[in-house]
């Protein structure tokens, strides 16, 4: 649903799509809130929906030690899949496991602004917890927002627009996706720590 909006791009409704990078720790954080809010409550209207990774609760054999083991999954080989190149969610093979304690790997994300905000807010709720985000190379960043997916020169892309263009390409009207989106960082707001 095109929710929110922009101040930065008034074209469409919508929050925008940023991409960022975080680490290990970032990933089991997110997830364990994730799974705090979902599943600590009956009924509970808070979840996190993730796509790239996959999570295995394991109280007992957990190889993380946490009770449950993140894994990056597979990428999607098929040239003729709308998630060509990109890691497609389905968790066949094993997939590579993502080592909590691995303090030097970045990952590529994207979120839209809301969901940005709210990983910074983290903090907040659970103090002993903290989602960072970073740039390429591990640096921390104090705001990712200014790291747009862009659709064009000037247009940044919204998270139902990504959506759209994956059901049309899914649904054989094209062969584009997200993963040939371009991407900037030069926006006026991007601030490094």
């Amino acid at each position: 649903m095109p929710l929110g909006g922009d101040p930065l791009d008034t074209t469409a409704l919508g929050y925008p799509l940023l991409t960022t990078y975080i680490k290990a720790a970032d990933i089991y954080t997110a997830v364990g809130v994730s799974l705090q809010l979902g599943m600590g409550a009956a009924n509970s209207d808070f979840v996190i929906n993730f796509a790239g990774i996959y999570v295995r609760i394991l109280p007992t054999t957990s190889l993380s030690g946490l009770g449950y083991d993140v894994y990056l999954c597979p990428t999607d080989t098929n040239t003729s899949s709308p998630n060509y190149g990109m890691n497609d969610n389905i968790p066949t093979g094993a997939g590579t496991f993502i080592n909590p304690g691995d303090g030097a790997t970045t990952y590529k994300i994207a979120v839209d602004l809301y969901t940005l905000m709210m990983m910074y807010e983290v903090h907040a709720l659970y103090p002993t917890y903290q989602i960072n985000t970073y740039d390429s190379i591990g640096t921390v960043l104090v705001d990712a927002s200014g790291n747009r997916v862009m659709t064009g020169a000037t247009t940044t892309m919204r998270g139902w627009q990504a959506i759209v263009g994956w059901s049309w390409a899914a649904s054989g009207g094209a062969t584009s996706n997200l993963s040939a989106a371009g991407y900037t960082s030069a926006l006026p707001y991007r601030r490094v720590q």
